[in-house]
């Protein structure tokens, strides 16, 4: 996985959610409920993700490119804008 903004390339699996790995790694985003329901941490991605089933991301910004990183794991190898 690429955090594009920062330039930092990490290898992970699906067992972390995209907020937890860019925390752990010292990005940052912002974020306030962790469970999918307040959009805090929607960020644009490319590459496959895997998404909780409660996440509450509208399909149009899905469409767009766009995740909530708190209720979002890897997938594959993935381009993170932050």
């Amino acid at each position: 996985m690429t955090f594009t903004k920062s330039g930092l390339t990490v290898n992970t699996d699906e067992s972390i959610s995209l907020l937890s790995l860019a925390e752990a790694h010292g990005i940052e985003l912002g974020y306030s409920c962790r469970v999918g329901s307040c959009g805090e941490c929607e960020v644009k991605c490319k590459g496959e993700v895997k998404m909780n089933s409660d996440c509450e991301i509208d399909e149009k910004a899905k469409q767009a490119g766009f995740v909530y990183a708190c209720c979002c794991r890897v997938k594959s190898d993935l381009k993170l804008d932050a």
